[in-house]
């Protein structure tokens, strides 16, 4: 049997070998007499050398900021070649991560009493249903606190300070998207004649008027405050160029937190079956501790922690409140920077302050919960938020009603 399969084999042998060469050839010649036009284009990264190499180095979490720059696209955003916004000196992350974060913990308390002293200094009692716009009140609220920690309560506490810490930070807003509707060709000669340019440079005015002479008789020297000390470090030479600094740190102290604060407290007029269970979270956390916020006491508020970061999505169709309860880890903190929610950025470029801000934020929001009850005026839902391109607001002429909690 097997003789005569091999001699059959054998015998078409020569057609066998035909057959496969003609596959062959039907497969093999077109690549080597025609080329591949893809192959004409030029390869970017070569080199580097082969794919897997040329792949690894363009991962963008490891490419070097002379590369991929964080600081470009925020001047772009904020159109900085025109507000004159200081954002390519490093002096403020630094600052962040080497003094102010470490001293949280030392701090936590002090911020705690200066957010209840703002809070009972700009929001009325509210004995019964009272309406408040949360979002002014938090400005002022927000610029008081942050204002303490970086230049010290003597100032931040002024009215000056406030009304050009405040204006500066709604005008940056302003003129930024003034310069926007410009077309790009025409904006290098009449972006200075704008109206929205010509106020943000009236308040950078203003603050340098009163910051002028604050700096000139060393307060923050005296005091060991963190910026002053710094600038040799980072070559801030003069008055002006503090102060433009300190107003930056304004901006981005006061908008963003501002913002996050005004969502959250939206989201509970919303849903206002949330308020009693985070309140008594918060009362009993403070029970623990003495009734200070502390840093462990703040950590240890994880519905109040939960409910922020829920509100702060771009907004869910349905609030989950607890949704970050689940397996409460480092993950799910409303600090924690992952693919999957980038409130604060993502990589090494992740906002340094938001330790910080985090603090701030849980601050206000949980001391007016433990002080009113809130709900909206006579409508259902959450308060509508207001779009301007890829980005979202909370509205800021919302009003919400406020009545004191009965003891």
């Amino acid at each position: 049997m097997h003789s005569h399969i091999s001699v059959a084999i054998y015998e078409r042998f020569p057609v066998i070998i035909i057959v496969l060469s003609t596959i062959a050839a039907f497969i093999f010649i077109p690549h080597i007499l025609i080329q591949d036009p893809i192959s004409q284009l030029p390869i970017i990264g070569i080199e580097h050398g082969n794919t897997e190499k040329r792949r690894q180095a363009f991962i963008a979490t490891k490419l070097p900021d002379d590369i991929l720059s964080f600081d470009e696209p925020v001047g772009e955003s904020l159109s900085a070649k025109y507000t004159k916004l200081i954002f390519k000196n490093p002096i403020f992350p630094h600052t962040v991560k080497q003094n102010l974060t470490p001293a949280l913990v030392r701090l936590n308390p002090r911020i705690s009493q200066e957010v209840e002293e703002a809070i009972t200094r700009e929001i009325p009692p509210c004995k019964d249903w009272t309406k408040v716009n949360v979002n002014q009140k938090l400005l002022r609220i927000v610029a008081m606190v942050s204002g303490c920690v970086f230049i010290g309560p003597e100032i931040s506490r002024s009215e000056a300070y406030i009304d050009a810490a405040i204006n500066y930070t709604i005008e940056l807003v302003v003129a930024t998207n003034a310069v926007k509707k410009v077309r790009p060709i025409l904006r290098s000669f009449p972006t200075w004649r704008l109206a929205e340019i010509k106020s943000l440079d009236r308040w950078v005015e203003e603050a340098y008027a009163f910051l002028n002479q604050w700096l000139r008789q060393g307060e923050m020297q005296r005091k060991g405050r963190w910026l002053m000390g710094n600038a040799k470090d980072f070559e801030v030479d003069t008055d002006e160029d503090m102060a433009r600094i300190q107003l930056g740190i304004s901006f981005a102290s006061i908008h963003t937190t501002t913002l996050t604060a005004t969502n959250a407290l939206y989201s509970f007029a919303a849903w206002p079956e949330y308020i009693e269970p985070v309140r008594d979270e918060i009362r009993t956390v403070l029970a623990q501790h003495d009734g200070i916020f502390t840093t462990r006491a703040i950590q240890d508020m994880k519905k109040l922690d939960s409910f922020i970061k829920e509100s702060a999505r771009q907004f869910p169709a349905s609030l989950d409140a607890y949704r970050y309860l689940c397996g409460a880890t480092a993950r799910n903190q409303f600090i924690s920077v992952t693919q999957n929610v980038m409130t604060f950025g993502y990589g090494r470029h992740a906002c340094p302050g938001r330790f910080f801000a985090a603090n701030e934020i849980k601050m206000i929001v949980a001391k007016m919960l433990l002080r009113w009850d809130m709900k909206n005026i006579g409508e259902e839902g959450r308060c509508d938020s207001i779009y301007f391109g890829g980005q979202s607001f909370p509205d800021p002429t919302k009003e919400l009603l406020l009545k004191k909690v009965q003891d």
